[in-house]
């Protein structure tokens, strides 16, 4: 019933920030970052789009975490509870990351998606946002979407609205410090 993303996704203040992208681009890594930053989480692998008025819903489950993300968001949030960790898997080391308890509490709250936001984790890179041509994110995320063929016209009208309520960026970052404080900039400028 609901157009089904491949992104994390995450709320302030009734707002909603969309991070899909591909496997290793460093979404689940900078949805911990930011549910331990005040953040609410809403789901790190299926962003649900309701397709009567546009609203996330939210679906909070472990994040999965791998390899070097696993040491850096233990020192990042200090206070994280993890799992047990499993070496040698398809993806290497992998863990899964405890979703915060006000997140499941508050998992009836739909939330208003407010930016789409294109991350990419980059060794040493500068922490660098750019505006990023809405056709293009349609694309992207039609491309990321679960079910957008099965649901036709209606996935097609979905994404539109969600797009015009959206503002578009590609993000490549490195310092999680410094991503969580241009993303909460970003969100106290409206």
């Amino acid at each position: 019933h609901h157009l089904m993303i491949h992104a994390a996704a995450v709320d302030k203040g009734g707002r909603s920030l969309i991070l899909p992208g591909p496997p290793g681009a460093g979404k689940s890594t900078l949805c911990a970052a930011l549910i331990h930053r005040g953040w609410r989480l809403l789901s790190d692998e299926q962003a649900l789009i309701r397709r009567d008025d546009g609203r996330l819903i939210p679906f909070p489950r472990p994040i999965a975490l791998k390899n070097k993300s696993i040491p850096l968001i233990g020192e990042f949030a200090q206070d994280a509870i993890m799992g047990p960790t499993y070496e040698d898997t398809v993806k290497g080391t992998l863990t899964h990351l405890r979703p915060p308890t006000s997140a499941v509490e508050s998992s009836t709250l739909p939330s208003a998606p407010r930016w789409i936001i294109f991350p990419k984790y980059q060794a040493a890179a500068q922490t660098k946002l750019t505006p990023f041509p809405k056709s293009r994110a349609f694309l992207k995320l039609a491309e990321n979407s679960f079910n957008y063929h099965i649901l036709g016209e209606a996935g097609f009208h979905t994404l539109a609205c969600a797009m015009e309520a959206c503002e578009c960026y590609e993000l490549i970052y490195s310092s999680l410090d410094e991503v969580v404080q241009m993303l909460d900039e970003l969100n106290s400028a409206g």
